[in-house]
């Protein structure tokens, strides 16, 4: 009976539903949405969608990079292609722009030079169709990368002022390597730094940017250039100019004097000096430092190499070895002629600076002296015109003393060997 009773109040309750207007709107909206999602997927599946893909340039493994080739690109920013694509609504609503790939065609790049090239599309879903690409072609340059090294050159534009020179230039670094495509490094002419020395009177030390130039005497592009060092260093010397005379002494270092009847021939006869033109009007000529020991020559002539004398005051301008070339010449009429002295002439000598409380005793027997004049002063030399002096500041015991030879007549000559004589001291 109560089983009765319940499905009567349940038959009730459902007639009052289903002729309600609540329950008539909301069976229509669930058969409008049946109906709507039956029309997107039956009567309307395609849908098109537009998406911005990056464009991969991918050389690893590439025919161009199995040549040795690069690409050429100033791009900081990747390239973009715009892909349309098509699909079902459903599909297209649940695309991920990473399933579209978007690459350059790299098969057909086998030597240098510019290509248009094809941007192939692909998607990881194979439930939509790539209609169109857009661009669907990019241009772009390849060459082989090389490098090279260049002198750097300073290139010298107008005169220094007159009367001075320049001179000592230097670059630092001296080179520069130069990476870049190929084509372009060996167009390369020149790589240089321009410097205006017009009417300069100093020298400069200063950096500056270098200069590229190609064969057709342009600027070269630096694109796709990478340069070692762009800015370098240099510096050069300016200095007075004055040429004057290359000197020397030459002196009979034993006794005499030999200048009248020699000469000297001194290769180059002149030097230029480089300076200051404060310290150069002072300067009158160069004289080699070492001077010429007459009595050591034997023969009628002798020659000599002498380094130029070093002053902090000047450089040379003109003599990159720093050597001179001296040859000495004796007059033809010049003779060497022995002199002999006996003892009585020789205790004669002079003596000096003996110690007081001494007594000098000369224990020769008698000395030849070699005297160099010319043969007509020779002629009329005699043992009795040649006299000595003989110094004991030295020492002061017995032995062996130089004797400082003279002759009394007026007359160029020179002692050829040193002479000693035997002195007892008591």
């Amino acid at each position: 009976m109560k089983m009765k009773r319940f499905f009567g109040k349940l038959v009730r309750v459902y007639n009052k539903i289903i002729h309600s207007n609540l329950f008539l709107q909301i069976l229509s909206l669930i058969l409008g949405i049946v109906v709507w999602f039956s029309i997107i997927n039956v009567v309307n599946p395609q849908n098109e969608t537009v998406v911005s893909v990056p464009v991969e340039i991918n050389m690893e493994g590439s025919i161009p990079e199995h040549y040795g080739l690069s690409v050429l690109t100033t791009e900081t920013e990747p390239l973009y292609a715009t892909v349309r694509i098509a699909g079902s609504r459903t599909n297209i609503f649940a695309f991920n722009s990473s399933e579209i790939k978007a690459e350059v065609d790299l098969s057909s790049v086998t030597e240098s030079g510019g290509y248009s090239l094809n941007i192939n599309v692909t998607s990881t879903d194979d439930n939509l169709e790539i209609v169109s690409v857009e661009p669907s072609t990019v241009f772009l340059e390849f060459d082989r990368i090389i490098t090279r090294s260049f002198d750097v050159n300073l290139n010298f534009e107008g005169e220094v002022a007159d009367g001075y020179v320049m001179t000592e230039s230097q670059v630092y670094p001296r080179t520069v390597d130069i990476s870049g495509p190929q084509s372009v490094i060996n167009n390369i002419k020149e790589v240089y730094i321009p410097v205006n020395i017009s009417g300069k009177t100093e020298g400069v030390t200063a950096t500056s940017d270098i200069i590229i130039v190609n064969e057709d005497g342009n600027l070269t592009d630096r694109t796709f250039l990478t340069i070692s060092s762009e800015n370098v260093s240099y510096s050069y010397n300016i200095y007075y100019r004055k040429t004057v005379p290359l000197t020397i002494d030459r002196r009979n270092n034993i006794s005499g004097d030999e200048s009248s009847y020699t000469t000297v021939e001194i290769i180059p006869e002149t030097v230029t000096i480089g300076g200051t033109k404060s310290v150069l009007d002072e300067i009158t000529e160069v004289k080699i430092e070492t001077p010429i020991a007459l009595e050591s020559i034997t023969g009628s002539s002798q020659s000599y190499v002498f380094n130029l004398p070093e002053n902090e005051n000047y450089v040379y301008l003109d003599n990159q070895e720093m050597t001179a070339s001296v040859t000495v010449s004796f007059d033809s009429a010049v003779r060497t002629r022995i002199y002999t002295l006996s003892r009585s002439a020789i205790e004669n000598f002079a003596f000096v600076n003996l110690p007081e409380g001494m007594t000098a005793t000369i224990a020769s027997s008698s000395i030849q002296i070699p005297i160099r004049s010319l043969s007509s002063y020779l002629n009329m030399l005699s043992s009795s015109d040649i006299t000595g002096t003989i110094d004991f500041s030295q020492t002061n015991d017995s032995g062996q003393y130089l004797v400082n030879i003279q002759i009394n007549e007026e007359m160029p000559y020179g002692v050829t060997q040193r002479i000693y004589v035997d002195v007892d001291l008591s």
